[in-house]
C-alpha cells in the first residue's frame, strides 16, 4: 500500500494537486494505517465523482 501512496504523492501534474492534498490528509489522519488511508481516500474520490456525474 505504501508504494501506491508514494507513487500518487510523487506525481507532479498540477491538475492532480487536489487529489494529492486529499491523500496526504487521509494519510495524516490514519497514522500507521496506509490501507485505511488509501481506502478512505478512494471512497472520498468515488463520492466526489458520483456527485459530479449525477
Amino acid at each position: 500500500m505504501s508504494a501506491i501512496i508514494d507513487a500518487i504523492l510523487s506525481e507532479t501534474k498540477p491538475e492532480e494537486a487536489l487529489v494529492r492534498e486529499q491523500l496526504r490528509w487521509h494519510v495524516a489522519n490514519n497514522p500507521g494505517q496506509p490501507e485505511k488511508a488509501l481506502l478512505n481516500h478512494l471512497l472520498s474520490i468515488s463520492t466526489t465523482v458520483q456527485d459530479d456525474t449525477a
